[in-house]
């Protein structure tokens, strides 16, 4: 059984999978994907976001059972990071059509 098992298989980490941002809909991306980055982002949460990815990977393994080379934490945190950004404002700073309408 440890052998279809992509944390204990090395073949199965040869093409890492792709990071996923949760909440996904249900049957778009593996479950296995959204562990993942659900994992890195509560150990940023606990360990602040500045934390080390190597300290990150630590966490993840520590917390919650997963092997994560320091690269899939660099890319996961990557991504976290480029999704936590704010939306840019739309110019007069005007943000839609919210409020008093006509």
């Amino acid at each position: 059984m440890a052998a279809t098992d992509p944390k204990q298989d090395p073949a199965a980490r040869a093409v890492p999978p792709k990071v996923v941002m949760p909440p996904a809909p249900p049957g778009e991306s593996p479950p296995a994907a959204v562990d993942r980055t659900r994992a890195v982002s509560e150990a940023l949460a606990q360990l602040g976001d500045e934390a080390d990815a190597r300290q990150v990977a630590d966490h993840v393994r520590a917390t919650w059972g997963l092997t994560l080379s320091v690269d899939d934490v660099e890319t996961i945190c990557r991504e976290l990071r480029t999704h936590a950004q704010p939306a840019p404002q739309s110019p007069g700073g005007a943000s839609g059509d919210r409020g008093g309408g006509s």
